[in-house]
């Protein structure tokens, strides 16, 4: 099976970086931001992630912690997923018998915010 990239050279990948720092909080929030969601993303190659976490949002690349196949924890290895891969996400309410504690994410801005440190440009 090839795989394959989506997205214009010129445009990108409709999942970028942007997307998961700006507009994702904003679909969680709609959804309802006071309940757990759960986060599956749908890439290229035919492989599905239930997400975990977000740990960082490179330019070209986001690095995961998903849960084991059929397990309810969070894995210990990382995953890093080129944005073009993702061709779909899809954001459930977490199930109230569900153990998984659904996904979290923070962007870096909040996160500088949160500990009182900004970087300057020199």
């Amino acid at each position: 099976m090839s795989i394959r990239f989506l997205g214009e050279p010129n445009l990108g990948a409709p999942f970028n970086r942007t997307f998961f720092n700006a507009v994702i909080g904003d679909v969680v929030e709609h959804a309802g931001k006071d309940q757990a969601h759960r986060m599956t993303l749908y890439l290229s190659d035919g492989a599905t992630l239930d997400v975990c976490r977000i740990e960082e949002l490179a330019e070209e690349y986001m690095v995961l912690r998903t849960f084991h196949e059929g397990d309810e924890t969070c894995d210990v290895g990382l995953e890093i997923v080129p944005y073009g891969l993702i061709y779909r996400i899809r954001l459930t309410p977490k199930e109230a018998d569900d153990e998984r504690l659904g996904f979290a994410w923070k962007p870096a801005t909040a996160k500088a915010a949160a500990r009182g440190t900004r970087r300057r440009p020199k």
